[in-house]
């Protein structure tokens, strides 16, 4: 017995001299910015201040917001990502500088996968860094080129125009959950489109293409903590060799990816897409920008890029797109005359174009512009932005240098949401996006999109399915809001993008002509 009891209390003194050495270490870390004179947050040992984003209790950008908001005195301030020293920025004129004029200090942003554990994200083009993000864009950019979208037009409307069809369908009066019936439509478009896929989604709302994509989203409290490190805690990340996507999806789209290019090889067959785009780079026919001598210069993919790349796009195209336009057309059911307004231009536009909206004359098409922009500045798909330095770097106007590696965190729903940049920030206000109104404000108060030179390669693609699908949806429907509905959401923290915590139930009627 007394050599049991020994042992237990040497097991239990070296688990004791180790939280002291981990406790001590912490202190030190969490001394970081009082040595450097930046004001800052008092973290907490462990969970620095992070402690709802820890127990998945709190979405990080609503976190993010009410840091902002808080402290918005203040230029920046420091906070703590678990043991990781993070600088939260205020001042817009120093997110300029970070995003756009001082681009060459924070090219990378601050998201770490472990290659050893997660292959296949570790070469999605978020995760990038240096110089293989910059190659691995070049090549992939032109794809989203203002030709490459017209070619892929027609496509996307005869999708949206069918988005109207089942919406018609499956229509019993009842709410309807808008996220579903729309993430539906964007599967099929980017599934289409980029990849030359018939994923039947929008026919059959349990095809497997659909089931396998959500489970990117579809996370337990567990799952969600994993993804969210990767923003957070480069640490961990690398040392308990974390995974991000499940190995079930990634099986599924690898698969899915290689049996594509198969065909197209098999068949002869010719796109004008992302697929074809990444297999010319597979096989060395495809440049990447250029050298600083002018050269051409080449890049290296596998099939694993070309996976990595495919999972990212499909999730990220789907996801944000369907989310976005769930948030119009609920503002649209609170806001009865912007939604008339807005109808009135769609069928205008329709009238005056035999019953189609071509490409050049959607982007025509203000009202809906304004729309969008709108609902993108109050709901950022992505609510925060983030970076980390690649050399130490200065703050402008002050005495303070950021050691290389250190991570900054831009508030996007906090700027988005200020009051002193957008006078009552909750009311859904299209025409605030008149050019004579965004000339009055400043520069990066409006990042839906991310800014500077990585801002999303997708903006185009992403603006054409959304507005495609609202034309059609709402051209013969007008949309209301049910009783069960809140007038406001809660966002999930589940997820670091701005989802609502249960998707919105809207009302749908039929317009009779």
């Amino acid at each position: 017995m007394s050599v049991w009891v020994s042992l237990l209390s040497y097991a239990l003194a070296l688990l004791g001299v180790a939280l002291a050495a981990a406790y001590m270490y912490m202190g030190r870390k969490h001394d970081h910015w009082r040595r450097k004179g930046v004001k800052y947050l008092t973290p907490l040992p462990f969970v620095g201040n992070l402690k709802d984003i820890a127990f998945v209790r709190r979405n990080i950008g609503v976190m993010s917001h009410d840091i902002y908001h808080q402290h918005k005195k203040e230029p920046y301030v420091g906070i703590f990502a678990f043991d990781e020293p993070m600088l939260h920025i205020h001042d817009l004129a120093l997110v300029r500088a970070v995003l756009v004029k001082d681009f060459q200090f924070f090219c990378d942003r601050n998201f770490h996968v472990s290659a050893k554990a997660d292959l296949l994200a570790s070469r999605i083009l978020f995760a990038l860094k240096g110089e293989r993000w910059k190659q691995s864009r070049a090549a992939i950019t032109p794809s989203f080129s203002s030709g490459k979208m017209k070619h892929m037009y027609e496509i996307v409307e005869g999708r949206a125009k069918f988005l109207a069809e089942t919406l018609q369908k499956e229509n019993t009066g009842e709410p309807i959950t808008a996220y579903d019936l729309v993430a539906r439509y964007t599967t099929d478009v980017i599934a289409s489109c980029a990849f030359g896929i018939d994923s039947g989604t929008l026919r059959d709302p349990r095809a497997e293409f659909r089931r396998k994509l959500r489970m990117i989203f579809d996370l337990s409290p567990t799952e969600a903590l994993r993804f969210l490190m990767a923003f957070v805690s480069p640490n961990a990340v690398h040392t308990f060799n974390i995974k991000v996507f499940k190995k079930e999806v990634e099986d599924y789209v690898v698969g899915t990816i290689r049996h594509a290019i198969r065909y197209r090889e098999e068949n002869g067959v010719v796109r004008n897409d992302l697929l074809s785009a990444l297999v010319a780079i597979v096989k060395g026919s495809a440049d990447a920008g250029e050298e600083a001598d002018g050269t051409k210069s080449k890049i290296k993919m596998d099939e694993i890029d070309v996976a990595s790349h495919a999972m990212a796009f499909l999730g990220a195209g789907f996801e944000t797109s369907a989310t976005t336009i769930s948030y119009a057309l609920y503002e649209l059911a609170k806001n009865k005359e912007i939604q008339d307004k807005l109808r009135e231009e769609i069928n205008t536009t329709l009238k005056e174009n035999g019953g189609s909206v071509p490409y050049d004359v959607m982007h025509s098409m203000k009202y809906m512009d304004l729309v969008f922009q709108e609902t993108l500045r109050k709901y950022p798909p992505v609510p925060f932005l983030d970076r980390v330095s690649n050399k130490p770097y200065r703050l402008p106007g002050t005495n303070v240098t950021l050691d290389a590696g250190t991570a900054v965190m831009i508030p996007v729903l906090g700027i988005h949401r200020d009051p002193e940049i957008y006078p009552n920030p909750m009311q859904f206000i299209p025409e605030r996006f008149l050019e004579e109104n965004k000339a009055k404000r400043p520069s990066c108060s409006h990042m839906p999109f991310g800014e500077g030179p990585r801002t999303c390669v997708g903006l185009r693609f992403a603006l054409m399915q959304t507005k495609l699908g609202m034309i059609h949806i709402l051209k013969d429907h007008s949309v209301e809001l049910p009783s069960t509905t809140p007038t406001e959401p809660d966002f999930t923290p589940k997820s670091f993008l701005l989802q609502p915590v249960k998707h919105l139930e809207l009302l749908f009627k039929k317009i009779e002509a």
